[in-house]
């Protein structure tokens, strides 16, 4: 099963010549899920559950300004906050015992007369593009282009796997699963800060643009309580 919905606001100004904004707004939520039943005599019945109810919210601007015939600048930017959900749930059916000694063999609770196992992510994003550019017109085939830009963004990601008991409590072992470490919560940033310049210029059917890029990366990263940072340029 799968519901969606989707809206797109889009608005433009533009009091003069020299002045233009262009805004627009994409939203999207969707509720979606999925069941599946395998019937077997060699391993017992089995029944899966998915559900994920994510959404996401996209807004750019746009503005361009004039400042006289050899000057203009743009602002362009971009913000996107993402959230997902996603869920997973599969009951085994164990009279057959098909899973006992790797129930065991992971942590689980093997005293129940079926297997009932889930699975719970989120995962967060929230990143931001935006530049500012200059241009300098030299000649109708030429002009001059300075960058100012950035890319900043952050991921979170949480993750847990547990095991539903039959009186109704959640079990959540200590399993060998990942070492022992049955929940992982983290925690992604990246962050990338640029200036360019570049010099433009039309030779018949030919656009040739020589220039260069300055870029200053940074890449933390914070998983089981470590931090992981890189920075560079």
């Amino acid at each position: 099963n799968s519901n969606q919905a989707l809206l797109k606001l889009s608005a433009s100004y533009q009091p003069n010549f020299s002045n233009q904004l262009d805004y627009d707004i994409l939203g999207r939520i969707s509720e979606d899920s999925q069941n599946q039943n395998a019937f077997s005599d060699v391993v017992g019945n089995t029944a899966q559950i998915e559900e994920v109810n994510p959404y996401s919210i996209n807004q750019s601007l746009n503005y361009y300004y004039t400042l006289d015939e050899d000057n203009i600048f743009a602002l362009e930017a971009q913000h996107l906050i993402k959230d997902e959900d996603p869920f997973y749930n599969a009951m085994l059916d164990n009279e057959l015992g098909a899973f006992n000694n790797t129930a065991d063999s992971l942590g689980f609770d093997t005293s129940s007369n079926n297997y009932n196992f889930a699975q719970n992510r989120r995962i967060k994003t929230n990143q931001l593009d935006a530049k500012i550019d200059y241009y300098h017109i030299l000649n109708d085939v030429s002009n001059l282009n300075f960058t100012l830009g950035t890319i900043l963004s952050q991921q979170q990601f949480n993750s847990n796997i547990f095991q539903f008991l039959e009186n109704g409590d959640e079990f959540i072992p200590t399993p060998t699963i990942n070492d022992g470490l049955a929940v992982n919560d983290t925690e992604y940033n990246f962050s990338d800060v640029y200036l360019g310049a570049h010099y433009r210029f039309k030779k018949g059917k030919f656009t040739v643009t020589p220039g260069f890029s300055l870029h200053a990366y940074g890449n933390k990263n914070i998983q089981y309580g470590e931090t992981f940072e890189e920075n560079f340029f």
